[in-house]
């Protein structure tokens, strides 16, 4: 609840933004007295940004306007975070299938407390929900495979369901546990072909299955989305193994990763190995699958926490094991419990500054004031580090987003052709008929010098300020024969 209403702009803000822009329009469609014009904008930036996955999440958050009487950030706040503590509690009772009830708090703890845990469970976007959803599938996995029956199978398939609809890159983590708890009790030609699998498989599949090929056919869902996560060449690149490296150590750290990895070796044999094999196992396809959102984004390695925190449980019990002689004695009671306080509140000082953004206010004034200047026009283009979003649910207006380093790097990458900024002006965004160009991160602008000659040569600048600048695209500057040159 740490600076629960401030705005989200200290994490994922181009993820959480987005979410936010579709529950404005799914609120503003049922809520009284709001002015026509903003539900146009609104509704155009809802429209603009897509369908990534089912809009769930954003819907609930929608209908908590509603009771709220009005938006706040604290709702989707404090909503993933039930989430992501209601996983806690499926995380335990999995845990208690692998390894003794200590290690099993403790692999609870290390999921809760775990500084990019504690950031990452407030952020709005599906994933604290997929995740939540992801624990669920896997314990009532577990649960079929103890006590086989046909309700359980349809209990657990039903619950993988909900997580791949609600985030569709849960698929690989739930297969992969289900078919490796499966070969290990029933072997591998009873597991791929036998009856129960293929109703798993059946009803797990379906739901998304008919939501996206009718999202394919009336063209809303995931256009273009592919080719953007999906680039194989980068599996030979040290773009993703680096990046993909670096955000392990960011999101759970290496010495956890290594002890998790060791912690697969000490998981008793049966179902409880065969499930941690199991979702390191689809944890590992889907870095591969997924490629350029796994190197190019920490939060895509949030499956990573769970599967971890579960595989240290076995390496904990050890610990707790030898520990135990000495625990009866009260000053080693003392320090062991005061270490373990100190390294709680050293996960949550970690988190904290990361949970605040100092120059949030200031952004969001500048915004507000962008919006005011170009009259919430729906015909901008802008440059910003977070593709626009922040600025058009703050300054209520839309457009597109130019593209960032990032994505000409991108480009690149991937064997794209990369026009300059004048070609690719001309033709992805002049046949819109944009009527402004806003540069809301001035160091981004100083990275694309082809940009900023196309822009300063031929528009004038309408408003210029410390943190932004716009240029006035209806007015071209005129250019007038001088001699022999252009002036």
């Amino acid at each position: 609840m740490y600076h629960v209403n401030d705005p989200p702009l200290n994490f994922q803000a181009t993820r959480e933004y987005r979410s936010l822009i579709i529950a404005r329009a799914d609120y503003f469609e049922h809520a009284n007295r709001i002015p026509a014009w903003q539900k146009h904008v609104a509704d155009f930036s809802r429209q603009k940004q897509g369908v990534l996955e089912p809009p769930i999440f954003e819907k609930i958050v929608s209908y908590g306007y509603l009771l709220a009487g009005g938006e706040a950030f604290w709702i989707p706040k404090l909503l993933s975070s039930i989430f992501w503590i209601t996983g806690a509690y499926f995380l335990y009772l999995i845990a208690l299938r692998i390894t003794d009830a200590p290690a099993a708090i403790f692999s609870v703890a290390f999921y809760l407390f775990l500084p990019f845990s504690i950031i990452a469970s407030r952020s709005f976007q599906p994933d604290p929900l997929m995740i939540m959803l992801l624990l669920l599938s896997v314990w009532l996995m577990l649960r079929y495979y103890e006590h086989p029956t046909r309700s359980a199978l349809l209990i657990a398939a039903g619950a993988a369901a909900s997580a791949f609809f609600i985030k569709p890159v849960s698929l690989f983590v739930i297969v992969s546990a289900f078919v490796a708890m499966g070969i290990a009790q029933n072997g591998i030609r009873r597991t791929i072909f036998g009856q129960s699998s293929l109703i798993f498989g059946a009803i797990l599949v379906l739901p998304t299955l008919s939501a996206y090929l009718y999202g394919i056919v009336t063209g809303k869902f995931l256009l273009g989305e592919a080719e953007k996560t999906v680039v194989p060449r980068l599996l030979v690149s040290t773009f993703f193994w680096q990046n993909l490296l670096d955000n392990i150590g960011a999101v759970v750290g290496f010495g956890a990763f290594t002890l998790a990895l060791i912690g697969v070796l000490l998981v008793r044999e049966g179902l409880p190995r065969a499930l941690i094999i199991g979702v390191w196992f689809g944890y590992g396809i889907f870095c591969i699958a997924i490629d350029y959102n796994v190197a190019a984004h920490d939060y895509y390695q949030l499956q990573l926490i769970p599967i971890v925190a579960l595989s240290l449980g076995p390496v904990a019990a050890i610990v707790i094991q030898n520990l135990r002689p000495i625990y009866s004695q009260w000053l080693w009671r003392l320090a062991l419990t005061a270490i373990v306080l100190l390294a709680l509140l050293l996960s949550v000082a970690v988190a904290r500054p990361r949970l605040v953004n100092p120059g949030s206010q200031r952004l969001v004034s500048a915004e507000e004031q962008i919006g005011a200047r170009v009259d919430h026009s729906t015909q901008t283009v802008f440059l910003a580090s977070d593709y626009g979003v922040s600025l058009e649910y703050h300054g209520l207006m839309s457009g597109y987003p130019w593209p960032l380093a990032s994505d000409l790097e991108w480009e690149r990458l991937t064997g794209s052709s990369s026009p300059g900024a004048a070609a690719r002006f001309h033709t992805w965004f002049a046949p819109r008929s944009p009527e402004y160009f806003i540069v809301l991160d001035i160091q981004e602008f100083d990275q694309q010098p082809d940009l900023q000659a196309f822009l300063t040569e031929h528009y004038p600048v309408l408003a210029k300020a410390d943190d932004y600048l716009i240029f006035d695209l209806r007015h071209p500057k005129a250019f007038q024969t001088v001699g022999r040159g252009w002036s």
